[in-house]
């Protein structure tokens, strides 16, 4: 598993970054898989532009991620709320 998640993955980000994330040639983006296909979608429709601006073009977040709610972050802030623990 190290050899998935640890340095060698490290190691590759590092050097992406590097190489291709100057922010003025190159600005890297990390994206979901969702995302990426409506990043493609939007380029196969002629947009252009800041792909920041197509993460969500063609194929909409699900109900339960939209306006900022994450699931599982939420449900245990609600639950620690429950208890008073906040």
């Amino acid at each position: 598993m190290d050899a998935l998640l640890g340095a060698p993955l490290d190691a590759m980000f590092s050097d992406l970054e590097s190489r291709y994330n100057d922010g003025r040639r190159h600005v890297l983006h990390y994206v979901s898989a969702r995302e990426m296909v409506n990043i493609i979608k939007a380029a196969e429709a002629g947009l252009s532009g800041n792909p920041n601006d197509y993460r969500d073009h063609w194929l909409a977040k699900p109900p339960m991620f939209d306006a900022g709610r994450h699931p599982a972050r939420n449900s245990t802030h609600e639950r620690a709320e429950h208890a008073g623990q906040t």
